[in-house]
């Protein structure tokens, strides 16, 4: 596209992301395209600001659209179309400092779980125990933010104990016994553990100021400078599964864009095999070729192979 001199890309605050691309949406002034956040995918889809990608990139050669798992693409689609391309599928892991446990004389959460014994209440044994033992709190929420958005922590516990907070049709289940019964056990780990950090407070697993928490590999980069070891395993099982959960964002071209064709070409380029690639050592990929490659699982500067191979196994089973 010879035509095109120049392309703009604007960083927004998160906070004020999805509040100023939907002004620009209502005001007929839409980017030519955008980060779509999936707590926001169904209301996008239905309101049709996004532009149909499917007849492009299943026509691009070379781009081979059913190399993307189906599951990954189930939240974009609406009838036969396919209305934002997931760039980053990542799956919650558990973060835990390895010092904190082995000084609370605590086994290792991967040895617990290669056993098949890692579960929440393995995790809230060793919460309490590094409590009472070692002076820091036991446990906090994804980025020490579990008053202000709950969703991440309690979302895969409340899974495990075979509960959820909607149904597949948009019925709110939070008082199902399921549900129920996961949000007791944590409120346990809460207010009578004491394990937890709790409402006015502040704690910082990255500084060493809780031992677990949960997180996605993008959340890493904070650890670059801890003073501690640390590690990665999955996500405990319940009392019914181990529920693999994944946040997801994905790259849309909006409707009314003035330049629509040129800007699905630019994604189509952006999204393809090999650029997928790139991208997967920082967003991991929902293209099978990709997670399931070498480059994939030795692309990660701060995480082993096998440690990667637990994002994959994420990604494969994760909702």
């Amino acid at each position: 596209h010879p035509e095109v001199a120049s392309i703009t890309f604007d960083t927004i605050p998160f906070g004020e992301y999805t509040p100023k691309l939907t002004l620009q949406l209502a005001g007929g002034n839409p980017p030519d395209g955008g980060w779509v956040l999936e707590s926001v995918a169904p209301q996008f889809v239905a309101s049709q600001v996004m532009a149909d990608l499917q007849p492009a990139l299943a026509a691009a050669e070379g781009y081979d659209l059913a190399d993307f798992s189906e599951p990954a693409l189930a939240l974009w689609k609406a009838d036969d179309g396919l209305y934002a391309l997931p760039f980053s599928t990542s799956p919650f892991l558990v973060l835990y400092n390895k010092d904190l446990f082995e000084a609370a004389g605590l086994e290792d959460p991967n040895v617990l779980a290669a056993r098949g014994e890692w579960t929440w209440e393995a995790l809230a044994t060793a919460a309490k125990t590094i409590a009472v033992t070692q002076g820091v709190y036991g446990f906090e929420g994804i980025d020490g933010n579990l008053y202000n958005s709950a969703w991440g922590t309690l979302t895969p516990l409340v899974r495990s104990f075979g509960g959820d907070f909607w149904d597949a049709d948009g019925n709110c289940t939070m008082n199902s016994p399921e549900t129920v019964a996961a949000l007791q056990f944590f409120h346990d780990m809460l207010f009578v553990d004491q394990s937890v950090v709790p409402p006015g407070e502040i704690g910082d697993f990255f500084t060493g100021q809780s031992a677990i928490t949960l997180g996605q590999i993008s959340r890493l980069t904070k650890l670059d400078n801890a003073e501690f070891a640390w590690d990665i395993a999955p996500l405990p099982a319940g009392p019914v599964t181990q529920a693999g959960t994944i946040g997801q964002a994905g790259l849309a071209i909006f409707a009314n864009s003035p330049n629509r064709d040129t800007a699905i070409d630019f994604l189509t380029y952006l999204t393809n095999p090999e650029n997928s690639q790139t991208m997967g050592a920082f967003f991991p990929s929902a293209r099978r070729s990709v997670i399931n490659s070498e480059g994939f699982l030795n692309g990660n500067p701060r995480l082993s192979a096998d440690q990667m191979k637990l994002v994959v196994a994420g990604i494969e089973n994760g909702q």
